[in-house]
């Protein structure tokens, strides 16, 4: 993984001002004003439609019971805990892809800026608490925006090969029927693309408009790129530990309510959760995750209420203790409510 200090494209460095700030029809081109609207529109029907399924599926099942008993608090107090420390890992991962650009945030502020972007993935629609990441720790760093969003990037490609490789090996059997060696083929064909075609191909225009996205798309994709070492190796192997962890949380929380499944049935749960998240939807993936939830418990085959309980409680450990926490950050750290609106106005044009 490169380091910053010797700089191989200096005009990345100090761009004219013409591309630093791109031109106004470009600008007027990427401007979220009616982009943000219809993407909250979009998010908003998504949700509702998933949720009215949800509910719908709900209203015919039996009432859920609320656990008890020494084995589902103790579970439940590890869910809790393990949740914590996948935190602590992901902040860290991201500490150490910003390392390795312009931004260099104290540690503590990669671990905080982590939380409090989780939290507003929580309260924002459409994962907009991942701009909030970027305007909060390009504001403490004092750095690029574009870098701090190709860093994030690239943890969404660890995440994605992760749980791809997850869902071959734990989920493909159970959803289709086959092997799932052309999965992993395709996954491996993505690396392959992911690692030689940005580093190979040095596209260099003349017009300053696509001069500016070129620079762009340079910056976004650095990061990314540079998963291919030594250190991409580490993170990937990070990763994994961090998706491991999370697989145990959820199998914890299925043990607390009595659900009957193996560990291999709380990565598919995981899997599944976490792929149909990435549909663009309401704060707290409202809908979605909760009909990606109860449909990879029926498709274990757990009795319904259980299933519900199982949601119900799975809500409370990953979403209410991360968005309490986020939130206390944010008015404790970086501005309090005026903070809060400042980041999420900038957040929102991002």
């Amino acid at each position: 993984m490169q380091t910053s200090a010797p700089r191989t494209e200096p005009n990345l460095e100090h761009l004219p001002e013409e591309f630093e700030h791109p031109p106004q029809e470009v600008e007027a081109a990427v401007t979220p004003s009616s982009r943000g609207r219809m993407m909250r529109i979009v998010s908003i029907v998504v949700s509702v439609v998933f949720l009215a399924a949800a509910v719908w599926w709900i209203s015919k099942q039996k009432m859920p019971t609320i656990p008890s008993g020494t084995h589902a608090y103790l579970s439940i107090a590890g869910a809790l805990a393990l949740y914590a420390l996948a935190t602590l890992f992901r902040g860290e991962r991201w500490h150490q892809l910003l390392r390795h650009t312009d931004i260099h945030p104290k540690r503590i502020d990669s671990y905080c800026v982590t939380t409090v972007g989780y939290a507003g993935n929580n309260i924002l629609p459409a994962r907009a608490g991942e701009a909030l990441r970027v305007v909060l720790i390009t504001n403490r760093a004092e750095a690029s925006k574009r870098e701090a969003l190709g860093t994030i990037i690239a943890e969404r490609v660890l995440d994605a090969v992760v749980l791809a490789i997850a869902f071959a090996f734990g989920a493909y059997g159970t959803l289709v029927s086959g092997s799932p060696i052309a999965l992993l083929g395709i996954v491996a064909l993505g690396i392959v693309c992911v690692a030689f075609f940005p580093s190979r191909f040095h596209p260099n225009p003349t017009h300053p408009r696509l001069k500016w996205i070129v620079d762009s798309l340079s910056r976004l994709l650095a990061p990314t790129r540079n998963l291919i070492s030594r250190e991409g190796l580490l993170l990937f192997g990070m990763t994994f530990v961090i998706w491991t962890i999370e697989a145990t949380v959820y199998f914890l929380v299925a043990h607390a309510v009595d659900l009957g499944i193996s560990f291999g049935g709380a990565v598919f749960i995981m899997v599944v959760a976490n792929f149909v998240a990435l549909i663009p939807a309401g704060p707290g993936y409202v809908g979605t995750f909760d009909a990606a939830i109860l449909f990879a418990a029926h498709k274990l085959g757990r009795v319904h209420s259980s299933a519900i309980s199982f949601l119900l409680l799975l809500r409370f450990v990953l979403f209410i203790p991360i968005t309490l926490t986020g939130l206390l950050l944010l008015v404790g750290r970086y501005g309090g409510l005026a903070g809060y609106r400042a980041a999420r106005l900038q957040a929102a044009e991002a």
